[in-house]
């Protein structure tokens, strides 16, 4: 199991997390990939454009919205970007997009050198 922290401030970013592996032929555009209280690896699958982060369901963060956050919603929700639109609520550093227009799977997604992975024993 895992947390996530802001890589500048150390503030906790995320719920405790455990790994699953995500099979995206179980899901459509417009659902959410991750159960909460999962993390993944982002891969190369071509509709996801976040490959090399962490992706978590988009209810277990702590994470703000960033201030041009509405610059990237589109007619359901926030589209899939490489912009930073999560801030950490402590510091303001950008750590994470998230992703919820009717046409994307639905996640938010860690960039990696922005945060530090924190083991929890179980």
């Amino acid at each position: 199991m895992i947390t996530i922290k802001c890589k500048r401030c150390q503030a906790i970013l995320t719920n405790t997390l455990k790994e699953v592996v995500v099979d995206l032929n179980l899901f459509q555009e417009g659902e959410e990939i991750i159960d909460r209280g999962y993390f993944s690896h982002g891969h190369g699958d071509i509709f996801i454009a976040h490959e090399d982060r962490l992706l978590i369901n988009v209810r277990d963060s702590k994470l703000l919205n960033h201030k041009t956050l509405p610059n990237y919603s589109g007619c359901c929700g926030y589209s899939d970007t490489d912009f930073l639109n999560q801030t950490c609520p402590n510091c303001g550093l950008g750590v994470a997009t998230i992703v919820t227009e009717c046409y994307t799977y639905h996640y938010l997604a860690f960039q990696k050198d922005q945060i530090t992975i924190n083991d929890i024993m179980q």
